[in-house]
């Protein structure tokens, strides 16, 4: 895959859409989150290059960026977590959509500004490479149900913690419009995560959520990954 050229109006998006965010998540965002979002350094002027964030990355964690045209299948995501590698989209959103994304695929903001911050935490990486290695010879099924528990917790999970509900979420964290609906809106459903139970989500990050899962901390995470999933697992 060879990235895309970009224009001068893509890299004035990438630099608006951090500015935009950087001041919001540096209120809202996990102590985690933003040790990682200053370990990449990513620049505000235009859209960093794919090959020096995956180089920031493999030097701090081992693990290494994957261009991609479009979404991978799940049991494909889960075979590249197992190899420590993520997979990234070039796109870049349309002006339009500065608060909120709607395309189906990810775009690089999605995945450098959402996901990469925590790919720099060696725990964290290490909780989704478990993950992924959990995966290899599943059945659809568990396939599934991996896919709804990654989907509830990197993409759009949430911190219940004493200072109130923290986002950590790759598909949240790039969104003014989702930060505010995780954090703030009634209507939503906000439920301590359990992946015994059924977890209602809906693999789309281009709606908005109507259920979002907390945890209280992230060690919550990596005990869940440590125990639970092998457990969920042999149950099936």
């Amino acid at each position: 895959i060879v990235y895309a050229n970009y224009s001068e109006d893509d890299h004035l998006i990438w630099h608006d859409l951090i500015m935009q965010q950087l001041p919001i998540v540096k209120k809202v965002a996990s102590i985690e989150y933003l040790n990682g979002l200053e370990l990449l350094s990513l620049t505000t002027d235009k859209i960093p290059k794919v090959e020096e964030v995956s180089q920031t990355l493999r030097d701090i964690t081992g693990w290494s960026l994957i261009p991609v045209s479009t979404l991978v299948p799940n049991r494909t995501f889960f075979y590249m977590l197992a190899n420590k590698k993520f997979p990234v989209t070039s796109a870049i959103r349309s002006r339009a959509e500065l608060d909120f994304y709607t395309n189906e695929s990810p775009d690089i903001f999605h995945e450098f500004f959402g996901h990469c911050p925590l790919i720099t935490n060696k725990e964290y990486t290490n909780s989704m490479w478990k993950l992924g290695k959990l995966s290899i010879d599943c059945n659809n099924e568990i396939i599934q149900r991996l896919s709804k528990f990654f989907w509830a917790t990197y993409e759009f999970g949430l911190l219940d913690t004493n200072e109130g509900i923290k986002p950590y979420g790759a598909g949240i964290l790039p969104s003014k419009t989702e930060i505010k609906r995780a954090i703030e809106c009634k209507e939503v459903i906000r439920t301590k995560l359990d992946i015994f139970s059924n977890i209602d989500a809906s693999l789309q990050g281009n709606i908005s959520q109507s259920t979002y899962y907390t945890i209280d901390s992230f060690k919550t995470l990596y005990a869940i990954v440590d125990n639970d999933i092998e457990r969920l697992i042999s149950l099936i």
